[in-house]
């Protein structure tokens, strides 16, 4: 079975990065975002299992979990 697709929205980068490092080497699949519109696209395109959302990057991050479920 493959590994969750894990989103994470990250407007400086650094979550992500450190993220990729980790998840990556155990088979997960990473997709990075840095703009809501970024993340918008990508939740639409690729439907990850989990996303992880620095809450400085979205005033409501729950936001991409509502539209992941539409």
């Amino acid at each position: 079975m493959p590994a969750a697709k894990v989103m994470i929205i990250d407007a400086s980068g650094d979550c992500a990065l450190s993220a990729a490092r980790v998840l990556m080497p155990e088979g997960f699949g990473i997709l990075a975002a840095d703009s809501r519109e970024k993340a918008d696209r990508m939740l639409a395109a690729e439907r990850p299992e989990v996303i992880v959302a620095d809450v400085s990057a979205e005033k409501n991050p729950l936001h991409w979990v509502e539209e992941a479920h539409r």
